[in-house]
């Protein structure tokens, strides 16, 4: 599949994907910039609508269309039905206008991506926007912020998104260059993953150890598996041993990863994100089928439960559980559980289907300590992955189709 991927593959940006990706960059490094990021949002759905109008619709394209019309589409709707429930209505909220926009935009993506080619060219995009964002983010913010929730620089992103945005980037960087040879994402997967150390995320340096064997778990051949895997545990162990015998390195990472494995560490911020869990989960009990409305659970954590400030519960499950209810999770992660079933068949059939394997597995196992489903750039990652699948199935169909009629 690797090769029919090549064949279609065009290093050269057209008109829509050079928007995209000014678009995706501005949303990441600069999105504080005045009138930018809209002026970029609407050349983008332009240049789709002209196409539309210019061209017929690929039957692969209207079917990535309708996917995403129905998970977000549908989600997005549900999320301002559930104002007509809502414990307490949130006119402030920006979530209905965030998500109208990140639908929008999705619709285009879904559209565009056609081919195993533009699988590829999607994904470039994705890490040349990050690897950007995450030298600005690095550079822009004081060296003695560094590791720190006051990191962020001019970006303004906050240091657990930045690191795990760099941790995907970082990952499908490295199948890039397995893939096209370019060792320009050698050096773009290394500034990701020094940047994701930099940040402190301890979910996020985490999430590099899990991926990478998750990736290397997908390797064909028994004997280099087995290779792999022991390099990259000798890997983490001095990695980890760096560490926890290094005063300073120790204070700034050490102590904190230590507390996520052990109650005996004293960490507020475990201990607040366990309680936002548990919360959660009390809200989901007492509301299952509806939840309790949108944005309602950071105002139920303040002014129900007497918390200091008003939070999301840092886990996109329990986020959509208390908010939305049961409803409201089914149809958001339904398309989840049917793309990952979709591909697992053919997970370790070439570079390309690895990297969108991963990635998923990157939402399904670290949604638990993130929230994805009102940030722009997770959703449109899995909107490329997600229509990435459909592709590749496609392809898939068409070469079986092919083989059977050769037979004949």
């Amino acid at each position: 599949m690797d090769i029919y991927a090549l064949r279609t593959y065009n290093r050269k940006y057209n008109q829509f994907e050079m928007m995209f990706f000014l678009y995706v960059t501005v949303m990441l490094a600069h999105y504080t910039v005045p009138y930018l990021k809209f002026i970029l949002f609407i050349g983008c759905i332009a240049l789709t609508a002209i196409s539309m109008f210019r061209k017929k619709i690929s039957k692969i394209a209207a079917k990535n269309i309708l996917m995403v019309a129905a998970w977000y589409g549908v989600f997005s709707i549900w999320v301002v039905l559930s104002k007509k429930w809502s414990y307490v209505q949130r006119p402030d909220s920006d979530i209905p206008s965030t998500m109208i926009r990140i639908l929008l935009i999705s619709i285009c993506i879904a559209y565009h991506i056609t081919s195993s080619g533009k699988i590829i060219k999607y994904l470039d995009i994705f890490v040349n926007a990050t690897t950007y964002f995450i030298i600005v983010y690095v550079l822009s913010s004081p060296v003695s912020t560094w590791g720190s929730t006051s990191m962020g620089g001019i970006t303004h992103q906050w240091r657990n998104f930045a690191g795990h945005i760099a941790v995907v980037a970082a990952i499908v960087a490295y199948g890039l260059y397995i893939l096209l040879k370019k060792k320009r994402y050698i050096v773009f997967s290394m500034i990701n993953v020094m940047g994701t150390v930099l940040t402190g995320s301890r979910a996020a340096l985490i999430a590099i150890g899990v991926l990478i064997v998750i990736y290397l778990l997908l390797d064909k051949n028994i004997t280099k598996k087995t290779r792999n895997i022991c390099i990259g545990v000798f890997v983490l162990l001095i990695v980890a041993y760096i560490l926890f015998t290094n005063e300073y390195l120790y204070s700034i990472y050490g102590s904190r990863l230590e507390a996520i494995f052990t109650s005996s560490v004293q960490d507020a911020s475990r201990d607040d994100r366990a309680m936002y869990k548990t919360l959660g989960i009390t809200m989901f009990l007492q509301k299952p089928i509806l939840g309790w409305g949108m944005d309602n659970f950071s105002y139920y954590l303040k002014y129900v439960t007497g918390y200091s400030q008003e939070v999301y519960s840092h886990c996109n499950y329990v986020e959509i559980l208390s908010c939305y209810g049961a409803i409201g999770f089914l149809v958001y992660y339904l398309v989840y559980l049917r793309q990952f079933v979709k591909l697992f068949h053919f997970r370790k059939d070439g570079v390309l289907t690895k990297i969108c394997f991963v990635v998923l597995a990157r939402f399904i196992i670290f949604e638990y300590a993130t929230i994805t489903f009102s940030v722009y750039t997770y959703v449109f990652l899995l909107t490329i992955i997600f229509c990435g699948i459909n592709v590749i199935i496609n392809d898939h169909d068409q070469k079986r189709k092919l083989n059977e009629s050769e037979q004949i």
